[in-house]
């Protein structure tokens, strides 16, 4: 009997802490523009190299996606790697997303981990100036979770040049250390 106390107890203290629903937002998003920052492929990407850094809206897109759009795979290939399980949580995840967005309950108060990312404060319409750099800010829906919030999905909208914007989708899951990547998708639109 103490043996298993001894183990069970070993096993919480190696097990991350759990997130509290009010950060789990902060952290899914978070995970992703980390990642946004590691990668020479993303469409924030110049030359085969990450970005230096780039600007982030700290609230969540408004308009509503449809469950099969948040779930649209360009490229069959990267959703290979779902279990069964995890794509039934994935269609919970994207239902998730789709609810929030529609009963507008978005993410607030956001704050990156990393200085990279540039929180993008919108200024007062009356005292608003259009520029070029305004359209080059990076902007997510808010992120969905399966039910038993073992999976999220994260949907962002972000330039890839003057004109042009792409799509990226990814879908975290819960691991020991936090989420990890389990599916990376950018679309590109003309």
């Amino acid at each position: 009997m103490a043996a298993a106390i001894a183990v069970a107890l070993l096993a919480g203290l190696l097990a991350s802490p759990p997130v509290p629903p009010s950060k789990r937002d902060q952290v899914a998003i978070d995970a992703v523009l980390r990642d946004l920052l590691t990668i020479g492929d993303s469409p924030l990407a110049a030359g085969g190299l990450p970005p230096k850094g780039f600007s982030f809206a700290p609230e969540s897109l408004a308009t509503v996606p449809s469950v099969d759009e948040v779930l649209y795979q360009h490229s069959p290939e990267p959703w290979r790697k779902l279990t069964p399980t995890q794509s039934t949580e994935l269609r919970e995840a994207a239902a998730d997303l789709v609810a929030r967005t529609q009963g507008r309950r978005g993410f607030s108060r956001f704050h990156p981990s990393d200085a990279r990312v540039r929180v993008y404060l919108a200024a007062k319409p009356e005292k608003a100036e259009r520029s070029p750099s305004d359209e080059r800010v990076v902007r997510a829906w808010p992120p969905g979770f399966s039910k038993d919030g073992s999976l999220a999905v994260v949907r962002l909208s972000m330039p890839w040049s003057g004109m042009h914007h792409a799509g990226a989708t990814y879908v975290l899951c819960q691991a020991p250390g936090g989420w990890v990547i389990c599916v990376r998708e950018f679309v590109y639109y003309p």
